[in-house]
Order: structure tokens, then sequence, then C-alpha cells
């Protein structure tokens, strides 16, 4: 292996005797099939016996072959292996006592490398690059890019200039296989030199596309936040889950964008601490991003929280409950409702208080005999979701409504007369709702202010008795005093007529 410097140390003794000119060196240019370099040249006719022709594919250079036809002035150089780098070529020529004539600027030639094409997906571009071609006899014109579709016949696609070794493709089709190279041309006078680069694949794909997202629930939890759970897409790249509110339903605004982690599969549950559940319900939606950002859907099941509502009857015997249907499980459907209910803050009872079926929104719960105990009734709805096949739902999820808490108003109902040992009003007993039993107190005084009967059991009345006889017929005065489970006092005093 010599390099150049070398060959021309070695024939330095012999110089002064003919030596052959340096030869014009014509085109270079790569085979179709990308494995054969074909080099020509201009005729040598001057103290020329043979050709010698060398290749560098760095700095240094090695003879690759010979030709002893000077009429024949082409090659094909089969170890080149050009489609991975490029190579430079020169042709010496020989005369009889093996003199060679070669100058540094004697055009060598160097194919064209072309590098593999950067398929952009998401910015739809193709970027073509490649080396450029030198010594192009008399000028470089430009280069013309060739493209083919799924392996049908080649088209030019465009033209660059002579110092354009770059190009972007961004028309074209999806889930294509091109193919392309680049071909130099000679000034466009002459455009018959060429030199073509090897042959490069793109296919054109596209990131999955993602599915239209799935919510699995949308649900109060422990009565400070709503909880909005959906299910991914495992077979698609997904850059972002765009998460959306409305009130009404068709009007939905933008409340958070979860975007992948570096895993093209974000998170796909999200804690709405904004939204006011405990005077609305709300509808959810998830937008989804493909992997460049697109978006392509919106869940399939806009989803829709329980809202509970509650008020006293003006008895006061009864709460009514009421809410609006959860909206979601499309698919699957809803079971049933279950109540439950606390009161001051402790299950009762520890199981759901009641269950209605689908389809009903109401529910009636009666504390007439739950007097005695605190005031403060607090409720939760769950919905549940009926058995069935995942993906879309059946996986008997439980949605909660917001808590409703109900404070019954404490209170003394107290009668006007009573007629002792008969019907219909055997004895003086005031009514009492939601009063505390400890501290309660009744009196009764005749009038000359006797105290003639008192009792600290809720439970207890006077039944018209002093010192084991009925009273006669007349007014008495009364004084009770009691108190609510807050701690506030009641005093209640009047007089009550006994009737005999």
């Amino acid at each position: 292996m010599l390099t150049l410097l070398a060959m021309m140390i070695l024939i330095q003794p012999v110089l002064g005797q003919d030596e052959p000119p340096p030869v014009r060196m014509d085109t270079v240019s790569i085979s179709t099939t990308g494995d054969i370099v074909f080099l020509s040249w201009y005729k040598s006719t001057v103290n020329t016996s043979r050709y010698v022709i060398e290749r560098a594919d760095g700095f240094l250079w090695d003879s690759i072959g010979g030709n002893n036809n000077l009429n024949d002035t082409s090659f094909l150089d089969l170890t080149a292996g050009p489609c991975a780098k490029s190579s430079t070529y020169v042709v010496l020529a020989i005369n009889d006592q093996g003199q060679s004539s070669y100058i540094p600027d004697s055009k060598e030639l160097k194919t064209i490398h072309f590098y593999p094409p950067q398929y952009e997906a998401c910015a739809q571009s193709i970027e073509l690059k490649w080396t450029s071609y030198i010594h192009m006899n008399p000028e470089l014109g430009g280069y013309w890019v060739y493209i083919s579709e799924n392996e049908g016949p080649f088209y030019k696609l465009t033209t660059t200039g002579p110092g354009d070794t770059t190009w972007s493709h961004t028309s074209f089709g999806l889930n294509t296989k091109y193919t392309y190279y680049i071909r130099a041309f000679n000034n466009l006078s002459d455009t018959l030199k060429t030199s073509s680069s090897c042959r490069r694949d793109v296919f054109t794909d596209y990131p999955a596309l993602p599915g239209d997202p799935y919510i699995n629930l949308v649900t109060v939890e422990n009565n400070t936040y709503v909880k909005l759970d959906w299910a991914e897409d495992q077979q698609a790249q997904i850059s972002k889950y765009i998460v959306q509110r409305s009130e009404n339903g068709f009007s939905y605004d933008t409340i958070a964008e979860i975007d992948h982690q570096g895993n093209f599969q974000p998170a796909t549950t999200y804690i709405d601490s904004e939204a006011e559940f405990n005077s609305q319900s709300y509808y959810y939606r998830i937008k989804v991003c493909d992997a460049c950002g697109v978006e392509r859907g919106a869940s399939i099941n806009p989803s829709k929280t329980v809202f509970l509502q509650g008020i006293p009857s003006s008895d006061g015997e009864r709460i009514e409950l009421s809410w609006n249907e959860y909206e979601g499980w499309t698919f699957s459907g809803i079971r049933e409702y279950r109540i439950y209910r606390k009161i001051d803050g402790v299950a009762n009872p520890v199981d759901e208080l009641g269950v209605v079926p689908d389809g009903t929104t109401s529910f009636a719960d009666d504390i007439s005999q739950l007097s005695d105990v605190g005031g403060v009734f607090s409720y939760v709805v769950h919905a549940i979701e009926n058995d069935g096949v995942p993906p879309f739902g059946g996986q008997g999820l439980s949605s909660i409504s917001n808590e409703v808490e109900i404070t019954n108003e404490s209170g003394i109902s107290i009668p006007n007369a009573f007629t002792p040992g008969r019907d219909p009003k055997p004895e003086f007993k005031p009514e009492t709702v939601f009063v505390d039993a400890e501290g309660y107190q009744m009196l009764i005084f005749n009038k000359w202010g006797q105290l003639i009967f008192e009792s600290d059991n809720l439970d207890e009345g006077w039944d018209g008795n002093y010192k084991g006889q009925y009273v006669t017929s007349g007014a008495y005065v009364y004084l009770i005093s009691c108190k609510t489970f807050e701690g506030q006092k009641i005093e209640k005093k009047g007089t009550v007529t006994v009737i005999r």
C-alpha cells in the first residue's frame, strides 16, 4: 500500500524522461444496485502503455486495478461498498518505463455519499443529506432528487443548486415506502454527464393513533375533591391527556393537561380540588393527544358526578334526600344506589341505610324514632356499577356523592289541656325533638305556687295526681327546661288546663 506521495518519490529518479500527462477524469457513479462504482476517464494518448486505478477511503491510497487497453477508459469497482461511505478515485497513466505523472489538483473524483434519510413523523418531513460531488467537468450544474413510491418507477422530484447538499421533503403520504437517490448533473448545456448516489428507503409510518379514552369513574372522595380515573390505550404512544369539566355537558373548560414523563403513557388519574361539588354536579371528559401532540379524540363516555341534597320534612320526622343519576357507565349501566348515614359523625347503621334501584333518585329517612339522639345527620349516596365485561365498564365500581349534612331543629311541643285518667289525653307530657335527655326538668305548680310535680325523665308525664288524688279542674303552671345536643338551653313556661 503506497500513498501518492510515496509513489511520486519513487519515480523521481526517472524524471526527465518522457512521462505521460495526468489523466483527465470524466465521471464516477454508483450502480442502481448500490454495490458497484462506475469510473470513467478520458483516453491518454501520450507516452501511455496502461492505466492504474487508485482509490482512497480515507487518507491512504490503494491500487485497486489496472487496464492495459488504452481504448478502455472505464472501470468497475466491485469492492468499494459505496453505500457505507464516500470513496475518492484517480486514474494514473503509466508509460513503458513505469513512469506516471500525478499532479495533486488533477481532478480526482469522489462518489456521492447519500446519508440515510431522517424521517420526522411528527414534523411530517423527510430530511435528505448528501456529500458534494467534486470536479464535475466542465462544472457542476446541481443535483436532481429522484423518488419512487412503493417500488414504482422513479421520477424527478426536485432540482437543487450546485451548492446544496440537503433538502426537505414535506409533501408525502403516510404508510408509504419511498426510495430516493441523488444525481449530480453537469451544467445545463451538457447534462449527459451525471453521477448517482446509492438508493435509500424510508417508510412513512405514523405512531399508532390512540383510541378514544374510556372514563372508568368520577367520584367525590372523602367529601374533599373529585377524582377521575380512565383507561389507557397501551397500544399507542400518548403525549398528553386533556382534562375538561362542564356544568351543562355541552360547554367544556380545560382544567388540566397531563403530559407524559418520557414513556408516552401519562397518568390516567386526576384530582379536581377546585370543583364545587357540594353545590352542584359536574360533567367530565378526557381528550387524548397522540405521540406528536395532535388531539385525536375525546372520551366516549362523558361522566357526571352525583350531587346529593337533603331537607327535613315539615313535621321533623323525616329527612328527604334527592340526587341526580350518575352518568358515564354507558355500556355497563347502574345496578343500584346505596344510601349511607352518619349521626353526629358516627355511622348509623354500620352498613347501608337503604338501597334503591337504578332510576330511583330519592329516599326518605324516617327519623321519628331518633329524637333522643343528636340532631346532626349526614348522608352519602353510592352509585354501584353493574357487572360486565371490561374494558368498557363492568368492574363493579362505586361513585360516591358529596356528603350532605342536615341539622334537625331541637324543639318542645306542649299541650294546653288534658283530662287525667281519660282519653284522649290522660296525662300532661311535652313532645321533645332532638333534646338532650341529660339536664331535662319539668315542674308543675298549683295556683298558690306550690310544687305538686317534678320529673327529670323525658319519657315521664304528669297524670294529674297530687299525693294520690286527682287535682281539681283549673289552670296549673308548668316550667320546663332542657338543652339541645349542642348545649343550648331551652326554657318553656306556661299553663296547662286540667279538665275533669
